[in-house]
């Protein structure tokens, strides 16, 4: 099809390509929310992580294309990564968890040869990738994606599309491809290309094989395939003509990437070669310093708790501490880049203890783990001079219902939070006074986490008395139901209805010193 048409045609079934110059940037992802909603019923985000296939030219990886193998293993996908040069010598650059394979029983080297006399090895991993997922299925993704959740378990297909380059003809790319195994649609497509380089007056342009094919095959030959066609959102959301927005602090690319439809974010490496970029040229704050941060070592977190002095981490003042930051790295780092709502409960560690902190090492760890979130706090003491535009503290008293109403719940009337965590006095009656004030607060999905469940402060002769709250979650598990003395019976199967699951961790400090198990509970309410 000629391109006038082919660009006609695009425009016409991707109407968000029509009308995105009359929206800013940062925008414009609204946009695409019609398109791929419907389609996202397709994609399971609990299943299994499936492998990835990939392919390298050169002797080891670059920078950017270690980034996203380290993302993709981080992520629990077996990699494949396929290549022309000597295995072992690039299995010795490639991070755990990657197995390095040898391209030629996919795709004879002399063909690889002939792209490379004839054009450059972008028009040869084209022709690779149809032909890996004809022979193997599953998923191809190009090793200058790096992922921010698993890939979903996919049925069938999957294609993406990017914003810019429908007038080459350019609307679908294949950086990202999901096809079942023994597919008739990618042997075609390895059968078109590889004629194409075998023809004299064949197309050797950059994208002739790639994006110009796959977009004229879907929306053409095999119209079908068009229902599997996803909005630029899901990988492309920055686009190879803004690969600035990955350099520097800008509002816009956190926007863009906050989308909780983005699974990976495609670095275009090819442009930061030409332009002569590298990952070292990255400002602290921007995408890139931010993704290479959370990939140099298996647990971000753990090493931000460090950083800012929080006892959520390894170690605190020396000493083994609770470890928490393994488990919420697990349970946030999917929402890294979203503008989720924290509220941590307890800001001022050593009240009890008789010695004040005069910081907050928590909200800071999550400001920065979070860049678009919004943070609230809630404590005792006063932390208002903490509060700017994305902080905002509450002070208020977690033994009292009236104080945690007037003070914290009617101040968030209309907001939903995303996580709650309780780091608070810890004793029994106040988690549970403060979780029935703040769990309806919860968003359908979020979690409401309780800290340091095997610690209880010593209570006073006329403290009212309830069962520990460990107890009580535990009693959920059996039984799903609360008695409390905090709460009626109507108030405890309100509560317990809202309940999809409660998970234990263990704090390290309370397992090493006192042979303590599950000191941390999750509680995942229903959507």
């Amino acid at each position: 099809m000629d391109i006038r048409t082919l660009t006609a045609l695009t425009a016409l079934e991707f109407p968000f390509l029509h009308t995105r110059t009359l929206f800013d940037r940062a925008s414009r992802n609204l946009l695409t929310a019609p398109y791929d909603d419907p389609k996202l019923t397709q994609l399971d985000f609990q299943a299994s992580a499936a492998p990835v296939h990939c392919f390298w030219s050169g002797p080891k990886p670059n920078e950017i294309a270690s980034l996203a193998l380290r993302s993709f293993v981080h992520h629990g996908h077996a990699v494949h990564l396929y290549t022309y040069d000597a295995p072992e010598a690039l299995a010795r650059h490639v991070p755990s968890g990657v197995a390095v394979r040898d391209a030629s029983d996919v795709v004879p080297r002399a063909v690889y040869e002939a792209c490379l006399a004839r054009s450059e090895v972008r028009y040869f991993s084209d022709i690779f990738r149809y032909a890996a997922l004809y022979r193997f299925g599953g998923w191809w993704v190009d090793t200058d994606v790096v992922l921010l959740r698993s890939l979903p378990a996919v049925d069938r297909y999957f294609f993406c599309s990017q914003w810019n380059g429908i007038e080459a003809g350019h609307l679908l790319v294949g950086d990202v491809l999901h096809a079942p195994r023994a597919c008739t649609h990618m042997l075609t497509l390895y059968r078109m290309s590889l004629a194409n380089l075998l023809d004299p007056d064949g197309d050797r342009s950059f994208g002739a094989i790639g994006p110009k094919l796959l977009t004229d095959y879907v929306l053409t030959r095999a119209p079908e395939l068009k229902r599997h066609v996803f909005s630029p959102t899901l990988f492309n959301t920055i686009d190879w003509t803004e690969i600035d927005l990955f350099h520097a602090p800008h509002r816009d690319a956190l926007e863009l990437a906050s989308d909780p439809r983005v699974i990976g974010l495609h670095l275009w490496n090819k442009v930061w070669t030409e332009r002569g970029v590298t990952l070292a040229d990255a400002q602290p704050g921007s995408l890139a310093f931010l993704l290479g941060e959370h990939y140099a070592t298996p647990n971000r977190l753990a090493r931000l708790a460090a950083q800012y002095g929080s006892d959520k981490g390894t170690t605190y003042k020396g000493a083994p501490s609770h470890h928490y930051t393994r488990v919420y790295q697990t349970l946030f780092e999917t929402r890294m880049l979203q503008p989720v709502k924290i509220l941590e409960i307890g800001l001022c560690r050593g009240l009890f203890e008789g010695w004040k902190q005069d910081d907050i090492p928590s909200l800071r760890m999550w400001l920065d783990f979070f860049p678009s979130a919004s943070v609230f706090g809630v404590d005792i003491s006063d932390f208002s001079w903490y509060s700017n535009e994305r902080v905002q503290i509450f002070r208020a008293d977690a033994s009292s219902e009236a104080s945690l109403r007037e003070n914290v719940v009617n101040n968030l009337k209309g907001t939903q939070l995303d996580i709650v965590i309780d780091d608070g006095s810890h004793a029994s009656w106040d988690q549970q006074v403060t979780f029935k004030q703040l769990f309806p607060l919860v968003a359908p999905g979020g979690l409401y986490i309780i800290e340091d469940l095997d610690w209880q402060p010593p209570l006073a002769a006329d403290a009212p008395q309830t069962p520990p709250t460990k107890t009580l979650l535990e009693y959920f598990g059996g039984t799903g139901r609360l008695p409390s003395a905090v709460w009626s019976r109507d108030e405890s199967d309100a509560l317990a209805a809202q309940i999809e699951a409660v998970e234990f961790h263990d704090s390290f400090s309370e397992l090493v010193n006192r042979n303590l198990c599950g000191g941390l509970a999750v509680i995942r309410k229903k959507r």
